[in-house]
């Protein structure tokens, strides 16, 4: 066996009868010496020739960076209840070449097999399963996420005896939620922990992905987790995934300040992790398929409204009709008076408001083709101003400024009118009618001066309006979400959650730009 290791150590004489498993490998990975007790843990077939990776099926992503590294690298093989070491070895010369590795298999927990043993698996079996029909009966009477995960990580530190315990949800976009289960105040800095998973777990996840099965974190150097583990402060750490569909949907992490876990304990907590995956599947369907029948009750009782509105615009209509005429006839047949003329022009104008909105209830019955036009921006901004000035409350301060020789808009004037009264009454109500509004417009040219800043539109003269108020302003993770559909910050009764969803395809529609910032 020239050029392997084994051939400048007494390996038979030195590790042959130790009690402690010994193997050694070539530069390759290739085993090439092992003693009895090695071969009595590795159990019956071939060894020798077979590289590291093919033995033990690793599936490490940094493996090839783990034995570059002059230090040991340690990873848990729970189905034998080991830990494999691997240590490389070098030459003395001056520039150290590596040779080889040393493999050991160190044992996570050591017990004997007696009565008392026996005895003591049996009981906490039972109590197991007490835990574990407790959580079950839960899932039919629960349907809170928070609570039925609470009481799965309660008993998990409880069956497997730990300090304490945390689960760590994983969504589409790989960001972390945590819920921490911690009685004997043992985590010193919950946030110190939250950061260190969130830098360290994009790897962890890997490694569960990749072996499907419980990781055992070692606060040893080199050990995966080894910063998760020093960060809880715990001698060993053990990282239960749980997958549903292929998916990893979150992750049980108990920990002990001393001491690991037995074969016993991490195939409970795989247990427990299997029932969180459900768990967290099963309501984020029934969520879903509540909302999806929620959004399906509004569009049926937008459609039936739709069509009562397009049958009371008629009767609106002809009502109004009799109304300018009889308008008509009185002005001709009263006597000239100022008081007289003021009032018949009080309902005129109000008449002719009615009338406009008899137009829009028509429209929302039953849409009408979008005929364009050249829309005056500053004849907009007063029929708004008119109306917000008439039916808002005194206690809003509202302020209207217009740049001018506005650009004429190619568009249809009535949908233009229905975004801008939508952002003002948006804004009166997050102002909680007592505060301040203002409604700007102005000029605005794309082009190649400007237009890597506004890469959505094209080089072209646009108006801008902008709606601003000093009111209660939207939460960051809301902001992303307000142009959808049936979204709605606003409480129930009052939010369709449909305003600002149709003010983004009006503007779309008319080739412009919606955006919102708070």
């Amino acid at each position: 066996m020239a050029g392997n290791p084994i051939d400048k150590y007494a390996a038979e004489e030195l590790f042959g009868i130790q009690s402690t498993a010994i193997a050694f490998a070539d530069k390759n990975k290739k085993i090439v010496w092992f003693n009895q007790s090695f071969k009595k843990n590795y159990g019956t077939g071939r060894i020798k020739g077979l590289t590291i990776n093919d033995l033990f099926n690793l599936k490490l992503p940094d493996l090839p960076l783990a034995f570059k590294s002059q230090k040991s690298l340690i990873h848990p093989l729970p189905k034998s209840s080991n830990n494999l070491v691997v240590t490389p070895l070098y030459t003395k010369a001056k520039k150290r070449v590596l040779d080889g590795y040393m493999l050991e298999l160190v044992a996570i927990t050591q017990s004997t097999p007696d009565s008392s043993y026996d005895a003591e698996i049996l009981q906490r079996n039972t109590v197991f399963q007490n835990e574990l029909q407790q959580v079950l009966i839960l899932l039919d009477n629960e349907s809170s996420l928070d609570v039925i995960t609470q009481e799965i990580i309660l008993r998990c530190v409880n069956t497997s005896n730990s300090d304490f315990g945390l689960i760590v949800f994983q969504d589409d976009r790989n960001k972390l939620d945590f819920l921490f289960h911690d009685p004997n105040n043992f985590i010193a800095d919950s946030r110190e922990v939250e950061k260190t998973a969130n830098s360290d777990f994009s790897f962890i996840s890997k490694w569960l992905e990749l072996n499907n099965r419980p990781l055992v974190a070692l606060n040893k150097q080199n050990n995966i987790g080894f910063n998760l583990a020093q960060a809880l402060n715990s001698e060993s750490l053990i990282i239960c995934p749980g997958f549903f569909d292929k998916s990893l949907l979150a992750s049980i992490i108990v920990g002990k300040s001393e001491g690991n876990y037995s074969s016993l304990e991490i195939n409970q907590l795989e247990q427990f992790a299997t029932l969180l995956s459900y768990t967290i599947s099963n309501i984020n369907t029934r969520e879903l398929n509540a909302a999806l029948e929620s959004r399906l009750l509004q569009s049926q009782k937008l459609e039936t409204i739709g069509k009562l509105s397009s049958g009371m615009a008629h009767d609106f209509s002809n009502l109004l009709s009799s109304i300018f005429g009889s308008l008509n006839l009185l002005r001709k047949r009263v006597p000239q008076n100022e008081t007289v003329d003021r009032l018949i022009d009080n309902i005129e104008n109000c008449s002719v408001r009615a009338k406009d909105l008899t137009k829009g209830l028509l429209s929302f019955g039953k849409p009408t083709p979008k005929r364009k036009e050249l829309v005056k921006p500053s004849v907009l901004t007063n029929e708004i101003s008119k109306v917000i000035n008439q039916t808002f409350p005194g206690t809003i301060k509202y302020t209207c400024n217009t740049e001018k020789n506005l650009y004429d808009i190619l568009g249809n004037s009535t949908e233009i009118y229905q975004v801008l009264l939508n952002l003002c009454v948006n804004a009166k109500e997050a102002t909680g009618e007592k505060g301040t509004i203002d409604l700007s417009v102005k000029n605005m040219t794309i082009d190649n001066g400007n237009i890597s800043t506004y890469p959505w539109l094209e080089m072209d003269n646009y108006v801008c309006f902008s709606v601003k108020d000093n009111g209660s302003g939207v939460e960051e993770s809301d902001l992303q979400k307000i142009f959808d559909p049936y979204f709605s910050t606003k409480s129930k009764d009052t939010g369709s959650g449909l305003g600002l969803y149709v003010a983004y395809g009006i503007i779309k529609a008319h080739k412009g730009f919606i955006d919102v910032s708070s």
